[in-house]
């Protein structure tokens, strides 16, 4: 049942959001938490003036993304390494059943 009751909640969220006026404000809460976790992070007592805090968790954002992305350029050329191996490995079978 696992599949069916994942499948109805998908079909529930698409349902959803296709009724949703402003998708700007319905995320809105998700996104500012988010953001908080990066000033929590950063001043986790609560010490740091409010634009101190705020610039700092900004460099924390943006390196967060970045190591997503490096993660993902990595994962891109382990899958590219990947697929040229098993393109290798059928060419190689190939050419030794042409010359059996």
């Amino acid at each position: 049942m696992p599949f069916s009751s994942s499948t109805e909640a998908q079909a529930a969220v698409l349902k959803s959001w296709a009724f949703t006026e402003d998708r700007t404000a319905r995320i809105q809460p998700s996104h500012d938490a988010f953001r908080a976790n990066f000033e929590k992070r950063v001043d986790p007592k609560d010490k740091l003036e409010p634009h101190v805090r705020a610039a700092r968790a900004e460099l924390l954002y943006q390196a967060h993304f970045k190591a997503m992305a490096a993660k993902s350029v990595k994962a891109r050329q382990r899958k590219a390494k990947e697929r040229r191996a098993a393109a290798d490995a059928m060419r190689a079978a190939r050419e030794q059943e042409i010359l059996d």
